[in-house]
């Protein structure tokens, strides 16, 4: 008799926050990393993933256009729960998700039923949308993420109502329960970005203050401009140019999301003087179940 598993599908808006986002889990929730072939998945993953590689290659792409999104960034594993990450992009990403839902929900339908080769099955799943606030509010880009899903293949999927977790920038939908929304910021203004909640585990380390001191002296960073979407914007910048700074003794050349998620500078004890990143631990314990 077939075993049957969870699934939860994390999209985030790019490298960085799957780096930080596989790092919580990994650190601090004991997740372990899927290393295996596409074929060792349950189904339907197993058929999606290799289906979307035998697509790809019948396409004639220009390397560029090539991107790899309908493949994960990453698989983890905790129990009989596989976490799925993807580097999904922030511009239009409704566009480029939703067809894949679509085709996943299709391949859900008979998982048990045709399951091929695969020896365990999945029959729901659940999903978790990663933002950036920027210079909006939470409200705002809730909507923005109601907006880009309210229907997946012609079919009603989730609504605008959000029942936010007290506390925190965390909220689940009301109409699907098994969908979720993670908006990074600074957790006073509401503004702002991943790098607020990096700031968080890096602001009092003396390594970061150094870099970010010498960042600041070689550049000039408009962190005082009187429009917020720039101000917010250089504000990142500036940070991301610092982490990468910080991080260049023990990965030479490195980028930032090699430098957070392999460079050992974050690690479960600075992630843990976080508050956002300990809502998030408290959150994953919940809806990864």
């Amino acid at each position: 008799m077939m075993e049957e598993k969870k699934s939860v599908l994390i999209f985030c808006e790019g490298p960085h926050d799957v780096a930080l986002v596989s790092l919580i889990l990994k650190k601090l929730l004991n997740a372990s990393e899927f290393s295996d072939k596409f074929s060792a998945l349950p189904s339907p993953f197993d058929k999606l993933f290799q289906t979307a590689i035998e697509n790809h290659a019948k396409l004639e792409l220009s390397l560029d256009m090539a991107h790899k999104f309908f493949l994960p960034d990453l698989i983890l594993t905790k129990g009989d729960t596989y976490i799925v990450l993807f580097n999904a992009g922030g511009q239009n990403r409704g566009d480029k998700i939703k067809p894949f839902i679509q085709n996943l929900w299709d391949l859900t339908l008979v998982s048990d039923t045709f399951p091929g080769d695969a020896t365990t099955y999945i029959k729901e799943h659940k999903y978790i949308f990663v933002s950036d606030a920027d210079f909006k509010n939470h409200d705002a880009t809730l909507a923005d993420i109601s907006s880009a899903f309210e229907t997946v293949g012609g079919q009603s999927w989730i609504n605008t109502s959000w029942n936010k977790i007290n506390g925190t920038y965390i909220a689940i939908n009301d109409k699907q329960k098994n969908v979720a929304a993670l908006v990074w910021c600074n957790t006073t203004s509401g503004l702002g970005t991943l790098e607020d909640v990096l700031m968080e585990c890096l602001d009092k380390d003396v390594a970061y203050q150094q870099a970010q001191g010498i960042t600041i002296e070689m550049h000039d960073w408009q962190m005082e401009h009187p429009n917020p979407q720039r101000r917010i914007a250089e504000i990142a910048k500036m940070r991301k140019a610092s982490i990468t700074l910080m991080g260049q003794k023990i990965k030479p050349g490195g980028s930032m999301n090699v430098i957070v998620s392999q460079s050992k500078l974050i690690n479960s004890g600075n992630l843990q003087t976080s508050p956002t990143v300990n809502n998030l631990v408290k959150f994953f314990l919940y809806f990864l179940n």
